[in-house]
């Protein structure tokens, strides 16, 4: 399961440094990261991106911090912050509540109903899309009997709770796809289901028993490619509530896509042999690479994988060859690709999208001066970098 939620009893906020007029209009990028792998696909990419290059990446620092608080002391336990952003808006889930701010300056905008009962709430995800905030977690002390899911649709503006959703059983994972919320979740027996809903309304669309999300690690959780949310089923409609369009055979699994729109688009899947492959609308295998590791983002013409014990590797997304290699003392456990850049992390400078190369001039740890980036992620977004760990939301711009 992956849990995203940080359980605090509330947010503080600590600004660095002055803003310049452009910035406190927050009219330097209209690029979004609006789900916590970027978007439905979970592509971990942001083409939009404008402002933070190559060329101005090392002027990048911390302009505000959304702090963490002591962890709400009836469960024990602190995890991970969730934050979602669009060009304008952070958006973060504090442990108890969601919390919007502007994400230019950081002034708190509005902040949403306390989902936290008397255990508190563990958020696994968090999305935006259009007019909606939609947040999924269980309970915060995750009982071994029936921890329940629940999923809250919030007004993008206002943050008024606008539907709200229970099930029982034990939360997996959420997807944003157009105008639909798609949730997974095992029953208190164990059985899986995949159910998807309307975004604005909350309204149940229709239910898939016996699938589930396939993948662990950098490639979890639920996620869509066009008109398709890939599961251990294999490809399921929305057109078709919930029909299986197509399939594979025991033993693949699936990893991300090519974002809605991209021309003639790949699903990324691994092999029964272990090995990432490319596959069209259809399933049908378009080419198969050499490298069995984590594929870490899918870019448009790029893909980032690891390779080796440590290293990381990029592919050429239309045939699969490696085109570079980064040498790395430290396994990745992620990677983002926005603008000309490749961020991977833990601990290392961004590198060059197309040549592997770290950025000249680049400090190696201004994406997580205290190590901290190994639980948690980089999201690029409104010319903002944002880095979500246990410790904070930090939000990073180029100095004046």
């Amino acid at each position: 399961m992956r849990r995203l939620g940080l359980t605090t009893a509330a947010l503080s906020i600590v600004c660095l440094g002055v803003l310049s007029s452009s910035e406190a209009t927050g009219a330097v990028s209209t690029s979004s990261w609006s789900q916590p792998q970027g978007d439905a696909a979970h592509s971990n990419r942001n083409n939009a991106e404008t402002t933070i290059t190559a060329a101005t990446v090392a002027g990048l620092a911390v302009r505000y911090s959304v702090g963490r608080l002591p962890d709400y002391s009836v469960c024990g336990r602190a995890h991970p912050h969730a934050a979602v952003a669009t060009a304008s808006r952070l958006y973060v889930f504090d442990g108890r509540r969601v919390v919007a701010t502007d994400l230019a300056t950081g002034q708190q905008l509005w902040r949403g109903a306390d989902l936290g009962g008397t255990t508190g709430f563990q958020a696994t995800d968090l999305a935006v899309s259009g007019s909606r905030v939609v947040v999924q977690g269980s309970g915060g002390c995750l009982s071994q009997s029936d921890p329940g899911l629940r999923l809250v649709g919030l007004d993008a503006a206002t943050g008024a709770t606008v539907w709200s959703v229970q099930r029982g059983g034990y939360n997996r994972s959420m997807v944003v796809s157009g105008s639909t919320v798609v949730s997974d979740n095992d029953d208190i027996s164990g059985v899986p289901s995949v159910v998807a809903y309307d975004l604005t309304t909350g309204a149940q669309r229709w239910v898939r028993s016996g699938c589930v999300s396939s993948g662990f690690g950098p490639d979890a959780g639920l996620f869509a490619s066009d008109d398709n949310i890939l599961t251990t089923c294999g490809a399921l409609s929305f057109a078709r509530r919930g029909a299986t369009s197509w399939s594979k055979p025991a033993g693949w699994s699936f990893l991300r896509a090519d974002p809605s729109g991209t021309v003639s688009p790949n699903v990324y899947a691994r092999n029964p042999a272990g090995r990432i492959t490319a596959l069209s609308p259809t399933g049908a295998v378009r080419w198969t690479s050499t490298e069995s590791g984590p594929l870490l983002a899918a870019g448009p013409v790029r893909l980032i994988v690891g390779c080796g014990a440590t290293n990381v590797c990029a592919l050429n997304r239309a045939t699969g060859a490696r085109v570079w290699t980064s040498a790395r003392s430290v396994a990745p456990t992620a990677a983002v690709l926005a603008a000309d850049l490749a961020y991977v992390t833990p601990g290392e400078a961004p590198l060059v999208a197309a040549t592997g190369r770290p950025v000249p001039g680049a400090d190696s740890d201004f994406l997580s001066p205290y190590g901290y980036l190994a639980d948690g992620a980089v999201e690029v977004a409104g010319g903002r970098l944002v880095n979500v760990t246990r410790r904070a939301v930090d939000v990073y711009a180029l100095t004046p």
